[in-house]
């Protein structure tokens, strides 16, 4: 992901807000790093907010089949695996039944971080944030 101001990558920033009981929120913000304008403007974006709109961007770009799909016969075999040893040996899921949209609309809500990025190398094009707006060139 890179700054659609200044060309600079994006990084993710972790703050917590102490709330009134004691406890805290946790938040996660990308922003530009501002390697190449110290003086960039380019706002930041909470992740809830990127996630949305990369959710919405998923209905309209072109994933890479090929390297998607890796992931969700890498995704379904752990499920198989699971289930043997949970001795459910029935019937198993097969891959080719998986919709690559689907799954990855669900990585992006329910995924790790690095199966978020994964997944996100596979998008055909760059991901540029600007004025707290994702899109994608390319």
């Amino acid at each position: 992901m890179v700054c659609g101001v200044c060309g600079s990558g994006i990084t993710a920033q972790e703050k917590q807000k102490s709330l009134v009981d004691g406890g805290a929120n946790t938040y996660v913000y990308y922003s530009c790093c501002k390697s190449k304008d110290r003086e960039c403007r380019n706002p930041y974006i909470r992740e809830d907010r990127l996630i949305e709109q990369l959710l919405a961007l998923l209905e309209h770009v072109s994933i890479d089949e090929i390297g998607a799909r890796h992931l969700i016969e890498k995704e379904v075999a752990r499920y198989n695996k699971l289930r043997s040893a949970m001795r459910d040996k029935s019937e198993k899921v097969k891959a080719d039944e998986m919709d690559i949209r689907r799954y990855a609309k669900y990585l992006l809500e329910n995924g790790t971080l690095p199966e978020k990025r994964e997944l996100l190398s596979h998008l055909k094009g760059r991901i540029i944030l600007k004025d707290r707006r994702i899109a994608l060139e390319g």
